[in-house]
């Protein structure tokens, strides 16, 4: 019934009255409550596939179970840095609807899912078996804070995913506002850092924006614990950050302090690029300096500015920072397929100067272009105010687009203006 619901609604979209009209002429017998959480269900499905794609239509969901759910990319990451710390058994202390348990069991881990709500528990259970993977997956009733103190719980690897929106507040679209504070997230962060070191390896999915003081141990935590922090990316969107923390035995006073960095960047050409413990948030030796004409600036995946690897990534491809406090970089040619993924934007820059409209304007109609797109960093000039300081309207010979770049540069954040003409893919 719930195949039919989507194909109503999807034939009669915005209109969920013809929809639930459709679907009592294709289904006489069902009741109007059965109707109801048919249509309720398959548009969860619908909305779901926008991010899972068909995966999504024989999966049953919830709307805060879609809410949170991490792309099929993100658990399958965090499966194989599971299996790389050879775990063959985890507990997803917060199993939800069950995404990150079906990840793990296809990767070929055992899993035990602990679900506070009965209603959720029995849904995961019905995805699990959907999948075929109930010979690897139990799903139990309880909450995370009673699960760890259970007798028999396995204490190999702990998975903890914290819900991070509010249930008490929810927008006009009926989705729930995010929460910022992390001591408000159930369980709060700090409940799930006091549990650093109980498993051998406990592993948590966090906001990305958290702040990094809050990935570390304490000054005075357990030194045999080693820490790798990843941020995750796909298609230029920051989604998630994800502490690692292992428990190395035998290992006393010999794991690096700090934490260690990774960005992934997830797509066709994943990347990933990782650090030492280094604390540097960007950084680099020597001046800050402006791009030349005929370079190529880039605006780095926001993984990697995330994990402060921007630095790491110059390197590693032969370019330089524009300035130790600006997440651009600078190469000679636009990136090779390999690195392409590392850049959110390419430009090729075409004038470089102070903020001078009139010498703005000037570049803009050398080089045909009439209509701009506005970004930068460290300075706060407007889009607005951009385009009505070059007056580029009524020029209709100026057939080009290109992109003003504005920055702020050095000790004293002097602007720096950048006209760039986008990089396109071969």
């Amino acid at each position: 019934m719930v195949r039919l619901a989507r194909e109503v609604l999807a034939a009669h979209p915005g209109d969920p009255l013809r929809a639930r009209r459709a679907l009592d002429v294709r289904c006489p017998d069902a009741t109007p409550d059965q109707a109801r959480a048919a249509l309720a269900q398959a548009s969860l499905q619908l909305r779901a596939a926008s991010r899972f794609g068909t995966d999504a239509d024989d999966l049953l969901w919830s709307d805060a179970g879609l809410a949170a759910a991490s792309r099929p990319g993100c658990t399958q990451r965090r499966a194989r840095r599971l299996l790389a710390a050879g775990v063959t058994e985890v507990v997803d202390l917060t199993c939800g609807l069950g995404l990150d348990a079906i990840g793990f069991a296809a990767a070929g881990l055992n899993v035990l899912g602990v679900e506070r709500d009965d209603a959720i528990a029995d849904l995961a259970r019905r995805n699990v078996a959907q999948r075929g993977l109930d010979d690897r997956v139990t799903i139990l009733v309880g909450s995370c804070q009673e699960a760890v103190s259970w007798e028999h719980l396995p204490r190999q690897a702990w998975f903890v995913d914290p819900a991070r929106r509010d249930p008490g507040r929810v927008r006009a679209d009926g989705s729930h506002i995010r929460l910022d504070d992390a001591e408000r997230w159930s369980p709060p962060w700090s409940w799930v850092k006091a549990q650093i070191g109980v498993p051998q390896v406990l592993l948590a999915k966090a906001a990305p924006g958290i702040e990094h003081r809050l990935l570390a141990q304490s000054d005075d935590g357990d030194e045999s614990i080693d820490t790798e922090v990843e941020w995750v990316s796909e298609d230029g969107q920051l989604l998630e950050a994800a502490p690692l923390w292992r428990r190395q035995h035998g290992a006393m006073g010999c794991v690096p302090r700090g934490v260690r960095r990774r960005a992934v960047v997830l797509g066709r050409s994943p990347i990933e690029l990782g650090s030492g413990t280094a604390a540097a948030m960007i950084g680099q030796e020597g001046p800050a300096a402006p791009p030349e004409p005929g370079e190529v600036l880039f605006d780095p995946d926001p993984a990697i500015v995330r994990a402060g690897l921007v630095a790491e990534l110059a390197r590693a491809i032969g370019g330089r920072l524009v300035d130790e406090h600006l997440a651009y970089l600078v190469v000679p040619d636009p990136l090779p397929q390999s690195w392409r993924a590392a850049a959110r934007r390419q430009w090729r820059v075409l004038w470089v100067g102070g903020y001078r409209p009139e010498a703005m304007r000037e570049a803009c109609v050398d080089h045909g272009i009439g209509q701009v797109d506005v970004t930068g960093r460290g300075r706060s000039l407007t889009e607005d105010r951009v385009r009505r300081d070059l007056r580029l309207r009524g020029r209709p010979h100026l057939q080009r687009r290109g992109t003003v770049i504005t920055m702020g540069m050095g000790p004293r954040r002097s602007t720096i203006a950048v006209l760039g003409g986008i990089v396109t893919e071969a």
